[in-house]
């Protein structure tokens, strides 16, 4: 079973605010959420269920933990219930195998040139997204990119505004906070901060 969404952690539109008494909409995976809804669960037993949609408060937050362990899309709605963000798709089938690979670990990279990493932790697939804390051996000269052993493509890594790094943004063997978007890497912070990785907005992808 596992937490999709945490009461506390806000859901927040695209200027940043948070979507107060708005609704969102957990359905069955490449459906409408809207018309195929999951029974979804406050208890990780699943033995009490929630209403679906959820509501948000004044805050952005969800009054309950929500609890599935399947597949699942999702639309999130304003307060007259019209559309803005959504509807997605999001497997959990995969997450398994990234269950230690969240931000309170650490990846460690290599270098395999200048200004390119390799992530060496044998996955068959690329990770959900969400923050990781990963180490980096070395400190960049420029723009950096990032590979996956075992798995076709080159990432950029980019900072928080998806800009292409100078030198020395990256500090050998420091801990950085790194936001993977599922087609890019973006800087977040330095330091072993502990991010968990549900604390971060649910809409993603912009």
């Amino acid at each position: 079973m596992s937490l999709i969404r945490p009461r506390l952690s806000q859901i927040l539109d695209d200027a940043g605010d948070p979507v107060v008494n708005g609704y969102v909409y957990f359905g069955t995976y490449g459906t409408d959420p809207r018309t195929n809804l999951l029974t979804v669960y406050t208890t990780e037993a699943e033995t009490v269920t929630l209403a679906n949609p959820q509501r948000t408060d004044s805050l952005g937050r969800l009054a309950n933990d929500v609890y599935f362990s399947v597949d699942y899309s999702y639309e999130i709605a304003d307060s007259d219930d019209v559309t803005i963000e959504g509807p997605k798709d999001r497997r959990l089938s995969s997450r398994a195998a990234f269950d230690t690979a969240d931000a309170t670990s650490i990846i460690t990279l290599t270098e395999t040139s200048a200004n390119l990493y390799d992530i060496s932790e044998g996955w068959l697939a690329t990770p959900p997204v969400g923050v990781y804390q990963m180490i980096f051996p070395t400190t960049n000269t420029g723009a950096v990119t990032i590979t996956f052993d075992g798995i076709a493509g080159t990432f950029a890594l980019e900072d928080s505004d998806s800009v292409a790094l100078a030198g020395s943004e990256i500090t050998a063997s420091k801990p950085m906070a790194i936001y993977w978007t599922g087609t890019e890497f973006l800087i977040q912070g330095g330091g072993a901060a502990g991010l968990d990785i549900y604390s971060i907005r649910l809409l993603v992808g912009k």
